[in-house]
């Protein structure tokens, strides 16, 4: 990141109001623009203040079945800068993507509209490692007093917020039985299978093994919530992947949740039974 001087304040002025210009016309409206940022720095300096709000959230691998390539994997960030004691006179900063443990810092150049805010989604490559990251901002902000002393600020903030890029999950399922109501012994079997990258890119998927599943009873299925689904019993996902139990027959829906973990996203499968028995993936 370049370093601000107070001797050529006013060309990044100049630039500033260029850039606010161009941003104002095709500003995003970020999702979480109705409430206030989360607060991730306060900068006191000679009488003025810069406070820095920010959030940030990354997107799921997932597949294009019609061309079986990857979908573009992206994050997207929001910024809210303030300042107070003067006026801002130039920013110069940068968005920084690091994975949790991680040594390489990706770096994405920041540029404010007249109120101080950003919304960016950045787009990754393709081969991005699953897991968590931090996303951080550095900057310097130059703010001009009432008597005319520039003051600079100095922000460098690692993890403003932790996010996922994790890859994407699906079910597969049936029961025996699917219209009975009766009470009568059904099976339930199915597959939790994660999104498996080649190395040349191709798509697969493979089973989730060695892992525990949540079994719901949902009275009202998949198109009404006036009750609660009901917990059932936990089951094991053995060295297969495949889940298999046995449950009386009942008008609703069966839902099976998988917790997801720091390279899978959680998901849930539905089984119906009755009226519109059968199985779903969700």
């Amino acid at each position: 990141m370049s370093q601000y001087h107070p001797t050529t304040w006013r060309q990044g002025l100049t630039a500033l109001a260029a850039a606010v210009v161009l941003l104002v016309t095709a500003l995003v409206v970020a999702p979480a623009a109705q409430a206030a940022l989360p607060l991730v720095d306060a900068s006191e300096r000679d009488g003025t203040v810069v406070t820095t709000r920010m959030t940030a959230a990354g997107a799921t691998i997932t597949g294009n079945a019609a061309t079986d390539r990857i979908e573009p994997v992206t994050f997207w960030y929001e910024l809210d800068l303030r300042w107070t004691g003067g006026e801002l006179r130039s920013f110069d900063g940068e968005v920084t993507l690091q994975g949790v443990g991680a040594t390489h810092v990706r770096r994405y150049p920041v540029t404010l509209d007249a109120d101080g805010d950003r919304f960016a989604k950045i787009r990754l490559p393709n081969r991005v490692t699953p897991g968590f990251y931090a996303v951080g901002i550095e900057y310097t902000a130059a703010v001009e007093r009432p008597d005319g002393k520039l003051v600079l600020h100095h922000v460098e903030v690692d993890r403003a917020k932790k996010i996922s890029v994790r890859r994407d999950v699906r079910f597969q399922g049936e029961i025996t039985n699917p219209k009975a109501t009766d009470g009568r012994p059904s099976r339930i079997t199915g597959q939790f299978q994660w999104l498996r990258i080649s190395g040349d890119g191709d798509l697969s998927w493979s089973p989730v093994r060695n892992t525990t599943v949540r079994l719901y009873r949902d009275p009202d299925g998949v198109f009404e919530d006036e009750r609660e689904p009901v917990f059932v019993r936990t089951l094991t996902a053995g060295p297969g992947g495949n889940i298999s139990t046995v449950v009386p027959a009942r008008e609703g829906a069966w839902q099976l949740r998988y917790a997801g973990n720091a390279w899978t996203v959680p998901r849930y499968g539905v089984i119906l039974q009755g009226r519109s028995g059968g199985g779903c993936g969700c």
